[in-house]
């Protein structure tokens, strides 16, 4: 994995689905080839298809469940995401939150289809927990500012610079991060990269957007 990474969480928004999933994963392939940054789009289970024939970047589930392939209706399993095109998952996102028996069985089964595996953590001291499952990254993202307009930059960067001095792989950070500034900050807490959602789906303008965006990376 090339770092510092984007994450862009699509989500579910109606302007960041179906056919406009893939414009806006167009829009970040470009930004990508033009800035060097690695950037990755977090899709919902029924765009992760087209998504990923469309653009060569990597393209992530949004969720993953741990069970094998088999008797269980409705789940997500790394085996499918795999063969859709995917790339990889993000596990326990806030708004999909899985037991930790269930986050260390889905964060070994991504392992075994060879998909990389970020699970999200409320703060630094679950950072630690989540990172004893063996993931790839760990994305902090308090629950209350998800979605939200305060960046985890400004109402919580201690449990960011704790979590980055304590978590041995890399560290991710998300909830309210929108601008350049929040990216800029980030970096300089210690994290590897950020997840960005809301701020990217609902953009206008997602080329404008992503570009301005990037620069915080320096």
């Amino acid at each position: 994995m090339k770092y510092p990474v984007l994450i862009l969480n699509l989500k579910v928004y109606e302007e960041a689905t179906g056919e406009n999933a893939v414009r806006k994963a167009k829009a970040a392939e470009l930004v990508s080839q033009e800035s060097g940054i690695n950037i990755i789009v977090a899709v919902s289970a029924p765009d992760i298809y087209r998504v990923s024939k469309a653009v060569k970047i990597p393209v992530f589930a949004q969720h993953v469940d741990g069970n094998p392939p088999g008797a269980f209706t409705g789940s997500v399993t790394p085996e499918a995401i795999r063969s859709a095109g995917g790339a990889g998952s993000l596990i326990n996102h806030s708004e999909k939150t899985l037991l930790l028996s269930q986050i260390k069985s889905a964060v070994q089964r991504c392992k075994n289809a060879g998909l990389t595996a970020v699970v999200c953590a409320e703060d630094d001291k679950e950072a630690i927990t989540m990172a004893s499952c063996g993931p790839d990254m760990v994305a902090i993202e308090p629950r209350e500012l998800v979605s939200g307009n305060v960046s985890v930059t400004d109402a919580k960067p201690d449990i960011i610079a704790n979590a980055a001095r304590k978590v041995r792989i890399p560290l991710l950070c998300g909830a309210g991060v929108k601008t350049a500034r929040d990216v800029k900050k980030a970096m300089e807490l210690g994290c590897k990269g950020v997840l960005v959602a809301s701020g990217f789906a609902k953009a206008e303008d997602p080329l404008e957007y992503l570009r301005d965006l990037v620069t915080g990376f320096g």
